[in-house]
């Protein structure tokens, strides 16, 4: 855009500072630093003085720039303002139309549907080297949806960026994230290694990559067909190829399961209702810290009464890798550097499902009683959106089907009602462009997962994300504080994370570890009751047994390393 841009930013309730930059000769921004605001609101203030666009069939045209006060500017602010690229951001825009960029000198300017944004780096240059990235934000005065792209410097700082409201032509401001690597976004500046920063660089053009492959262009069949299988990868590894380690993404394979596949009808949730009998389960506690004593490990959870705290001589950790990641539980003592590492270098991502119950079973009239079928993307940007359907007939005599939604197409933005419906919308059109639109009716009822939004996962499984490897699931598997504080979960299963067995596995593993140790603590204490009573006895032919079984077992270990070796 040429010519200068004036804007004068809007604190809460404070006065802002000018920003001029002139971006046809290229002089550098004259600013004078604003008060640091009160509040986050600073954050979602308004701005005046952004140029409004429009765009006349496929040109773009700029106007002069606006002279709306402050004060009549800062009457509406951004309600949200979301990254869909980013590990925890919103989907892909649906059917709304997108704007290109164009940047030069010392500011950016994305443009967006029917508006403008005009943006200025919180430190260094929006010019070479930047990233093209989707965003989108809810204007709350109209409520209307805008969606953009802009170009974010390489170095991932967060930028300021103003647009007009192409409804309500209500000039508005918002703050654009830095961009993080997955699993560092809320780790400390002091526990990022350099091996994180490199994957980080390394992550964000691999991003940038698939950005700009994933087009509305039509694909010819066989390239619609390598996209389905990619969104199958996806769904396999919860995330987008882009995130995936190319060395040690596959490398639980040599250890898979052989045999048929098969589902529970009542679910997982049936399968641990036979498991409750004789436990002690509470529901409603919201742990907040665990704590480690003189004698004892202390949990402090929060619960409809208040809070309440529980002591043991052991705790089994089994909280998900993507709660773990967002640090709201805290350890006290702080857990060590290499377990905080593994936390941040391994991958948490998202799979979504939307379950549609129907009248009749239409697609047995088409297809047969098929188990499962799926539905190849016409364009790269829309591969793993509704991409793959199971038949849920069989299994509960229902007209049911269960849809997956993988890869960037998991990540369902907005609100649950609108997340739900974008989803269903989407789902009924793959099955409309399958079976004709008069054979496909209106569903009588549906469901959709969001599990990325679930605050007690945070998504749903773990993947050897850039810079992790699988040496990170044997860390996280490490117990810590001497052996009290010990960890379960599929994230601390090396030979099958990402899976229910996995996490079964993992749990039957540290029951063992206190079996062993309240076993040997035993044997102490009577061998000290022996000595004390001045009985020093040899050992018995069963205490022989059990020490020749425990030999045989490491000695099985040990062949069994020397093999993988």
């Amino acid at each position: 855009v040429a010519g200068a841009t004036h804007a004068t930013l809007a604190g809460a309730g404070t006065a802002g500072a000018a920003v001029v930059s002139d971006s046809t000769t290229g002089e550098g921004p004259s600013r004078t630093p604003p008060p640091s605001p009160p509040s986050a609101r600073a954050q979602a203030t308004a701005i005046a003085g952004a140029i409004p666009f429009s765009f006349p069939a496929l040109g773009l045209a700029a106007s002069p720039p606006s002279a709306t006060p402050p004060a009549e500017a800062a009457e509406t602010a951004l309600e949200s303002c979301s990254d869909p690229s980013a590990p925890n951001g919103a989907s892909p825009f649906g059917e709304s139309a997108r704007g290109a960029v164009s940047s030069g000198g010392g500011a950016s300017r994305a443009s967006t549907a029917g508006g403008s944004a005009s943006s200025r780096p919180s430190g260094g240059s929006g010019g070479s080297g930047g990233i093209q990235r989707c965003f989108q934000c809810t204007c709350t005065k109209c409520t209307s949806k805008l969606q953009f792209r802009l170009t974010i410097p390489a170095d991932g700082e967060a930028r300021d960026v103003s647009t007009r409201c192409p409804k309500c032509s209500v000039t508005l401001k918002m703050r654009i994230p830095a961009a993080k690597l997955e699993g560092a976004a809320s780790a400390p500046k002091e526990d990022v290694s350099d091996d994180a920063l490199w994957a980080m660089r390394e992550l964000r053009e691999a991003r940038a990559q698939e950005d700009e492959s994933d087009t509305k262009v039509p694909l010819s069949e066989t390239e619609s067909l390598l996209q389905w299988h990619w969104a199958n990868l996806e769904y396999g590894n919860g995330t987008q190829l882009c995130n995936l380690s190319n060395r040690w993404w596959d490398a639980d394979d040599e250890f898979d399961f052989g045999g048929t596949h098969h589902l529970l009808p009542e679910g997982y949730g049936g399968l641990l209702e036979k498991l409750l009998p004789g436990l002690d389960v509470r529901y409603s506690h919201n742990v907040e810290s665990v704590m480690r004593t003189a004698d004892s490990i202390t949990v402090e959870a929060m619960t409809p009464t208040g809070k309440l705290r529980i002591s043991a001589d052991k705790v089994i950790c089994t909280l998900p890798l993507g709660v773990l990641k967002t640090g709201r539980v805290r350890f006290e003592p702080s857990l060590k550097p290499s377990k905080k590492q593994a936390i941040q270098r391994l991958g948490f991502g998202t799979l979504n499902k939307v379950l549609l119950v129907f009248e009749r079973a239409f697609w047995e009239e088409a297809e047969g009683k098929r188990d499962f079928w799926g539905v190849a993307a016409r364009s790269a940007c829309q591969r793993g959106e509704a991409f793959q359907f199971w038949n849920m007939t069989r299994c509960n005599g229902k007209p049911m089907l269960l849809v997956l939604f993988a890869g960037r197409a998991a990540k369902l933005a907005g609100s649950k009602e609108e997340a739900e419906r974008a989803a269903v919308g989407a789902t009924l059109r793959a099955l409309r462009a399958v079976f004709g639109e008069d054979k496909v009716p209106k569903p009588v009822s549906s469901i959709a997962t969001r599990w990325e939004h679930d605050a007690f996962s945070c998504g749903t499984y773990s993947h050897i994300a850039v810079g992790a490897s699988t040496t990170d699931y044997d860390v996280m598997a490490e117990p810590e504080w001497g052996g009290r504080l010990l960890f379960a979960g599929e994230a601390t299963c090396r030979q099958h994370p990402a899976t229910v067995a996995g996490a079964y596995i993992s749990g039957r593993r540290e029951a063992a570890r206190i079996s062993c140790d309240l076993l040997a603590q035993h044997r102490q204490h009577a061998e000290q009751a022996r000595e004390q009573q001045g009985e020093r006895q040899q050992p018995d032919e069963q205490q022989l047994q059990w020490q020749r079984f425990l030999q045989q077992q490491q000695q099985q270990r040990r062949q069994q390393q020397q093999r993988r070796q």
